[in-house]
């Protein structure tokens, strides 16, 4: 990279958005063994349960109901449902372990032999840190539970791990919350959503896993925490008004003061979505310490863009409000270039003030803000449109190459990315997500469109792209993949060709569910900013629709291209 650090290149960034960019952390603000009435809470979950305990008398299967019922109990750390075990088991259980969802009542083999087998249809699994996994296809799984008597009562002896939901008993008692990490360059906050019951534990269990660190497959993109390894939560979050304090092993202190200013940021990130929670503490082994949060414009929490579209239209790149379209300031020398560029397809990188247009006989190139000849990226044929990071990085793609070409336009370095065997042929569209952690790829498989998410590994002195990681693949209920985008920092919206005829939406909260987003007939192209609200199509005449509720409604605008935003 011609000598230059990707600390020098964050420095340079960071102080031109100072004034944009900064300020970024965020304080926020019965009866029997059969299932319980729900009831509505305030500042918990949305719905709390109260199972019932057993019924003296109850024979096996009917302790065995009442047990899985009481799944649904969190209080107590699900203390209903210990009651259904012999002491010994009702001690080492451990119910966090993982959740299995299941679309309908399990079935329960008759007892014999002093076990129970029961079987249920899987649809997702959460496990102990939180990880939410959507199966592709529903999986039948098996569990087997040992009974005895324990003073002439039966009791449960032994039990898998953790507990076994409804998909709207889940729906009820578990909830996404954003976990923050730090990109490779602790730069950029990278968010990671985990699910748990919006219970009084949450806020411990939050802590909790962000202290595990990552995920696998963001890690492989040097994706990391502050926080050391090993670090332990000593007790439970419980805020007092208004203030969370976080108790951690002594084995922190080593820490730097840069360092206890990212953890701080974390935990504040990781907390903002508690009403109850205004400041949150650290403390050591019980002593309290005084951490501020990273100087002013040296880490960037919340990655956004402009809520208004960015669009082109008539040689003319700006953005949209109603039929107005406005031209980016800052951008003469661009807009002088445009006219003669006869581009097709664009993205651009605020932060580094520069653009890149697939054009109609250049191939990809790129030009600053400041103007000046276009630079040429990429001349293959049939290229895809391009993606540029925030880094400056233009990131260019032929659908039948195994790999991704990634340029410097100012420095000139250029190189291949390999692209994952399991997505050689099949992509059809690729956008980089906010904090440039994680690359994206609308993708065919098996005759079903996609989105395959994977990390982004760079070299640590220069933040030079060098390779992409395990590839995540969620498959959805359409043939054919068009286009997609980043909606928000977790979520994607992927336009692909329904079943049923027509384009439809598919929104997917990496980590999280995928849901139908309704379609517009004839969609080409999808964009986003910053909510699903910002999301926007584009049709093959350049009519651009916007969402209302699940339906896409036309804004009467007409353009040439929808641009990407970065």
């Amino acid at each position: 990279m011609n000598g230059r650090s990707w600390s020098t290149r964050a420095l340079v960034m960071l102080v031109a958005l100072a004034l944009g960019l900064t300020g970024c952390a965020r304080i926020p603000d019965e009866g029997g063994v059969q299932q319980g009435v729900a009831v509505t809470a305030h500042d918990e979950q949305d719905t709390l349960y109260y199972p019932g305990s057993p019924v003296p008398g109850a024979g096996p299967e009917e302790i065995l109901r009442g047990f899985l019922a009481a799944g649904t109990g969190t209080s107590d750390n699900y203390g209903v449902a210990r009651e259904f075990m012999t002491p010994p088991a009702a001690i080492s259980w451990d119910a966090t372990a993982s959740t299995l969802v299941v679309d309908a009542d399990p079935t329960i083999q008759p007892f014999a032999h002093g076990a129970i087998t029961v079987s249920m249809n899987v649809v997702a699994t959460v496990d102990a840190h939180g990880r939410y996994t959507e199966l592709s296809t529903m999986e039948t799984r098996t569990l087997e539970y040992t009974l005895e008597q324990v003073d002439g009562e039966w009791r449960i002896a032994s039990a898998p791990a953790g507990i076994v939901l409804l998909k709207q008993n889940f729906a009820n008692i578990f909830a996404p919350f954003t976990l923050a990490f730090l990109d490779q360059s602790r730069t950029y906050v990278v968010p990671e959503i985990r699910w748990f019951p919006s219970h009084v534990t949450a806020p411990t269990r939050i802590v909790q896993a962000l202290l595990s660190g990552p995920s696998d497959w963001l890690a492989e993109g040097g994706v990391n925490s502050a926080f050391p390894r090993g670090t332990q939560l000593l007790g439970p979050i419980l805020p007092d008004q208004g203030n969370a304090a976080a108790n951690f092993s002594t084995n922190i202190s080593g820490a730097s003061g840069d360092e206890f200013s990212l953890m701080q940021l974390q935990l504040e990130e990781s907390l903002a979505d508690f009403s109850n929670i205004e400041t949150v503490s650290m403390l050591v082994n019980g002593a309290r310490i005084d951490v501020s949060l990273p100087a002013e414009g040296t880490v960037v929490a919340h990655s956004q863009v402009s809520t208004q579209p960015l669009v082109m239209r008539s040689g003319t790149l700006g953005y949209l409000a109603g039929d107005t379209v406005t031209p980016i300031v800052g951008t003469e020398g661009l807009q002088r270039t445009l006219p003669n560029l006869h581009a097709t397809a664009g993205s651009v990188s605020g932060r580094v003030a520069v653009a890149a247009f697939l054009t109609q006989d250049q191939g990809v190139v790129a030009v600053p803000f400041a103007g000046g000849a276009p630079v040429p990226i990429d001349d293959r044929e049939d290229l895809l449109p391009p993606t540029v990071s925030q880094w400056g990085f233009v990131w260019t793609m032929a659908p039948e190459d195994h790999v991704v070409r990634v340029a410097d336009p100012v420095y000139g370095f250029g190189t291949d990315v390999p692209l994952p065997p399991e997505l050689h042929g099949k992509v059809k569209s690729l956008s980089l997500s906010r904090s440039g952690a994680m690359m994206a790829f609308a993708v065919e498989i098996n005759g079903k469109a996609a989105i395959a998410t994977m990390a982004v590994k760079r070299d640590p002195s220069t933040g030079r792209p060098l390779s992409l990681g395990t590839p995540q693949i969620d498959v959805v209920d359409a043939s054919r993949a068009i286009d997609l985008t980043w909606a928000d920092q977790t979520t994607i919206g992927l336009l692909a060709s329904a079943e049923k005829g027509g384009t439809q939406v598919f929104v997917r909260q990496l980590g999280g569910t995928t849901t139908e987003y309704g379609g517009v007939d004839g969609g080409v192209a999808i964009e986003g900013s910053n909510t699903r609200q910002g999301l926007r199509i584009c049709n093959g005449k350049g009519d651009v629709f916007v969402p209302r509720a699940s339906q896409w409604q036309a804004s009467g605008a007409r353009v040439d291209f929808l641009v990407a935003q970065n």
